[in-house]
Formats: C-alpha cells, sequence, structure tokens
C-alpha cells in the first residue's frame, strides 16, 4: 500500500458517521460510530449486492442495511443476509421511527440502484443533513444543489464515498446544503401556502355553492 493510499484510508476511518451533533474531527479509531453509511429495502431493483461489493472494498467504512423482505424476493433476502461482510449491520426491518433514527445518525446515504431517481429515502436524510452518493441525479437536483455525489458508474461509487468521508470541510459543506435545501424547499410555509389559499377562498365563498380542487395552484370548477 503506498504511503498516500494509507493517508487517505486512515482518514476516512477517523471520522464519525454517527451523531446528531457537530462531529470531533478526526474520530478515535476504535469508536465504535466511525464512517458509517446507510442503504435502504432489500429488492433486486435497489442492487443490494452492490454494498456488499462496496464493503468489500472500504473495510474501514461502516454500512448499515434496512429493509425486510419482499414477496417474490425472498431468495434474495436470506442470500443479502448470509453474505453480509463484517462492516455491515444488517437491521432487516424496521420501524419507520427506528429508520428516521438511523438516518439521522448515518454520515451518507447510498443508492445503488440503476432505476430509482428519487426515493422518499432522500428527502428523510437530506432533512437531517445527510448527504446522498448515488448513480441517478433526477433534473440534475444533487448535483445543482450540491447534495451529495452523483457517481458516473458503478465503479466510481467507491470514489465519491472515499471523496466525502474523506474531507470533513466538503461534507460539512453537503449536509449544510442538504438542511437548506429541504428548509427553502419542503419548510411547511411553502407546503401549506395552497391549502391555506385554498381554505381561504372556500370561506369567502360561503354558500355560493362553486367547487375548487386543491391542487399547487388551486382552481374553481
Amino acid at each position: 500500500m503506498k504511503t498516500g493510499d494509507r493517508k487517505l484510508t486512515q482518514s476516512i476511518v477517523s471520522y464519525s458517521a454517527c451523531s446528531t451533533s457537530e462531529p470531533a474531527w478526526p474520530l478515535r479509531l476504535d469508536n465504535p460510530s466511525a464512517s458509517r453509511a446507510l442503504n435502504c429495502t432489500i429488492r433486486r431493483v435497489k442492487r443490494p449486492d452492490r454494498v456488499i461489493e462496496l464493503a468489500g472494498k472500504l473495510p474501514e467504512v461502516k454500512f448499515h442495511m434496512v429493509g425486510g423482505s419482499v414477496p417474490g424476493e425472498k431468495d434474495l433476502f436470506r442470500q443479502v443476509k448470509a453474505t453480509v461482510r463484517p462492516n455491515v449491520l444488517f437491521h432487516g426491518h424496521l420501524p419507520y421511527w427506528e429508520a428516521n433514527d438511523l438516518c439521522a445518525r448515518a454520515r451518507l446515504l447510498v443508492n445503488t440502484s440503476d432505476v430509482e431517481g428519487f426515493p422518499n429515502a432522500y428527502p428523510q436524510t437530506w432533512v437531517r443533513g445527510v448527504p446522498v452518493v448515488t448513480l441517478i441525479d433526477p433534473d440534475r437536483v444533487i448535483e445543482r444543489e450540491g447534495l451529495g455525489l452523483v457517481a458516473g458508474t458503478p465503479e466510481q461509487l467507491h470514489d465519491a464515498i472515499r471523496r466525502l468521508l474523506g474531507d470533513a470541510a466538503a461534507w460539512k459543506m453537503a449536509s449544510d446544503r442538504c438542511r437548506d435545501y429541504m428548509a427553502r424547499e419542503y419548510g411547511e410555509d411553502k407546503v401549506l401556502a395552497a391549502y391555506l389559499h385554498t381554505f381561504q377562498r372556500v370561506l369567502r365563498m360561503g354558500s355560493s355553492g362553486a367547487k375548487i380542487i386543491v391542487t399547487e395552484n388551486a382552481r374553481n370548477v
């Protein structure tokens, strides 16, 4: 192993990935929360096999896999569970609130699917300041808003994870952008605005009998 490679690996191992407060950089190597990433649900379309491959290439990173078996893919569930590596913690099914807690303690969310462009896990982790490493960037929102890194190929996922975990300043900036994006685009004021506007119109209309369809831009029918 080259000296440069050893230093990079050391810096990744040293970084905490499971803290709801500002992490201390670098972290002691014996800390049980060192460098964690998260993958959600166990289905073929999500390519959990790639998580196992990534774990083999990144033994210093601790991966969490969440998801129970689904109809028609129980064999895959058993196969993945049987082939997990020492640095992969296989949780199986978790209730929503427990998954949220795990998301809040993760350093990254890794999307290994070739086709799943915008899973619910994205806003679920972004609101907690957790950047995404993915193969797909719908409407280039991740690249445009700086919400993580987009790998061009499955082989480049490894490098993208190392880049974010290996640079404390870059991770912190991406984390802050995730929170800012969610507050700006999904804050209560913006989400509720269309509904409040519609309710106000209904109150003004009184008993006129007109109907209103509630959409982003409510209209009379």
